[in-house]
């Protein structure tokens, strides 16, 4: 279902200053929030974090007035201020249902749709119009969230609990751009298998399911349902050997030349991605 979101930035802009954006939906007071709880709680001007630190939020101010989005440390400004803060955030003005809720959480590991020229500053900003958020093209790397955040917030809704999440990027996911934290590598066994794999896969993952029994219509059903899901956010699957398939979401490209040819020795590339861990599910 496509949803509405009105945009809010609030950064350094040349020949400006600091100054806080917002589309023209957006009430005053919405904006007075956005900097009370979000900005001035978030960022600290005598104690900034590092030059690339990124990191998201989401914090909802009552049921159905919702504000998400990224802090980006920007380096210096036109005046020469080192530690520039970018704080993009999109507002939601409905009530926050555990499926939109999911919904933000891929939005903000995939990150921004679009980001706002600092050298310029325009008058309002535009509202933007999600149809899909599983396979748009981010303009800026987002932030994963972790799996337990991702399981206990929405029972928090259902309690009527107020959500307010600050998400930082770990110092070891700074080393390279477009990193890949895990290869997640199953042997299937059963259908707690299959939503492993499918949490891996929200994450960022790349998942590498050995099928012991091809045969088995229940190892069947759950492969496609994988690659279904797959599909379903943009990513790839592949076979890369006579019992093992390959499942990569959309933020990591997965190159197979000759894949006929080389299937049977399981080879495969990677590219703009830095695996750093694999992870064995026994």
């Amino acid at each position: 279902m496509p949803l509405l979101l009105d945009q809010l930035l609030y950064t350094s802009f040349s020949r400006v200053g600091f100054r806080t954006l917002a589309s023209a939906e957006v009430p005053a007071e919405i904006q007075q929030a956005f900097l009370q709880q979000v900005v001035y709680k978030h960022w600290d001007s005598y104690n900034p974090p590092s030059a690339g630190y990124r990191a998201a939020y989401l914090h909802q101010l009552i049921p159905e007035h919702c504000l998400f989005g990224w802090l980006y440390s920007d380096g210096r400004d036109d005046l020469g201020r080192c530690h520039v803060p970018y704080f993009l955030c999109y507002y939601l003005n409905d009530f926050l249902q555990p499926a939109r809720l999911e919904n933000i959480f891929t939005c903000l590991r995939r990150g921004p749709v679009a980001l706002i020229d600092q050298n310029s500053f325009p008058a309002t900003l535009e509202t933007l119009l999600f149809r899909d958020f599983w396979s748009y093209q981010p303009a800026c790397l987002g932030v994963a969230i972790p799996s337990d955040v991702r399981k206990h917030s929405p029972i928090a809704l259902q309690e009527g609990k107020l959500l307010d999440l600050f998400v930082p990027v770990g110092e070891e996911e700074l080393v390279a751009d477009n990193s890949i934290s895990e290869v997640v590598v199953i042997k299937w066994q059963s259908l707690e298998k299959t939503l492993q794999a499918l949490e891996a896969l929200r994450e960022g993952k790349i998942v590498i399911v050995n099928l012991t029994q091809w045969n088995s219509g229940e190892v069947q059903r759950a492969a496609n349902c994988l690659a279904d899901s797959t599909y379903a956010i943009g990513g790839q699957t592949l076979l890369i050997g006579g019992r093992t398939l390959l499942f990569a979401p959309s933020c990591v490209q997965v190159k197979l030349p000759r894949l006929k040819a080389e299937a049977s020795q399981g080879r495969w590339k990677m590219e703009k991605s830095a695996c750093k861990k694999i992870v064995l599910i026994p």
